[in-house]
């Protein structure tokens, strides 16, 4: 039968000064406690980095609405006319959808290759 490892410690604690008296014993932790305590941060990294994601998603989505929503807005006269020159709500629909989509794709090229870019300048202004 093994002894636990936290059951050592106190019989450490006695044994160590009739070795050396003169040696201090200042914190004893098992090594899956210092296992843990050493991974906690890796952990909370790890646990906070799918809140941002899901926090970055929802924002480009707010802002591909309102950009969206401007360009509608905007090309109203337009999509007026269509409509009383024959346009079905589904022509209206695909153009509006063509619209976004290519600002969805503009941003995923765009994104990457912009980001790629500033990160350098980003690090800098950190490390001052």
């Amino acid at each position: 039968m093994r002894a636990k490892p936290e059951s050592m410690i106190q019989p450490l604690r006695r044994a160590i000064p009739a070795f050396d008296p003169s040696m201090p014993i200042i914190e004893v932790d098992t090594l899956s406690d210092e296992v843990e305590g050493s991974a906690s941060a890796e952990r909370l990294s790890a646990s906070l980095g799918p809140i941002f994601a899901s926090l970055a998603i929802l924002l480009s989505a707010g802002g591909i609405y309102g950009l969206l929503a401007y360009t509608v807005t905007e090309r109203r006269r337009e999509i007026g006319i269509g409509v009383a020159l024959g346009a079905t709500p589904a022509n209206i629909g695909e153009l509006i959808g063509r619209q976004g989509l290519l600002i969805v794709v503009a941003g995923v090229i765009l994104g990457p290759a912009v980001a790629r870019a500033a990160a350098p300048l980003i690090a800098s202004s950190c490390l001052e």
